[in-house]
């Protein structure tokens, strides 16, 4: 059975790629060209710093940006149950032309995590660790989403 999955998938892609289908996104298109230009701003804040090299790793910063990114994340938590912490991130964000000032567009994105508090001798620690693993888990499903959000809006404004 894995084999005829193999074989549809592969007969698919071959489809999409015959039919001159490519990713909006791609090297050398205009979305691609965009996302090379994006300059993020200098974090401001623990999950900032967190969330900022997730978004040098899908923007890779080019000495000649265009665009600046200036965003804001805020953060809720909220013990739910006995020991479990939620935490809420919210993110905004503006995309300004860095040569006349203009704004190209703007977001938000949200995303959540939890993790478990102990109460153990060394709980202190292990909260700590615990937390710090939840926000780098945050901060990479924000810019997850962010980037997506992004992508799609740059190519709606390319494609009019």
């Amino acid at each position: 059975m894995n084999k005829l999955w193999v074989l549809i998938i592969s007969i698919a892609v071959a489809g999409l790629t015959a039919c001159g289908f490519s990713p909006v996104y791609k090297e050398g298109s205009q979305v691609g060209k965009a996302l090379h230009e994006i300059r993020l701003a200098d974090p401001t804040s623990e999950i900032g710093f967190k969330f900022l090299p997730q978004m040098q790793r899908k923007f890779p910063q080019a000495s000649d940006a265009t665009i600046n990114m200036k965003y804001s994340i805020s953060l809720a938590e909220r013990e739910l149950g006995d020991r479990n912490i939620v935490i809420n991130a919210h993110m905004s964000y503006n995309l300004t032309d860095l040569r006349s000032g203009s704004l190209i567009t703007s977001g938000q994105v949200s995303s959540n995590t939890s993790f478990t508090s102990s109460t153990s001798i060394v709980g202190d620690m292990i909260n700590e660790a615990s937390r710090d693993h939840a926000l780098n888990r945050l901060a990479e499903m924000l810019a997850q989403a962010a980037y997506h959000e992004i992508i799609m809006k740059l190519a709606a404004i390319k494609a009019n």
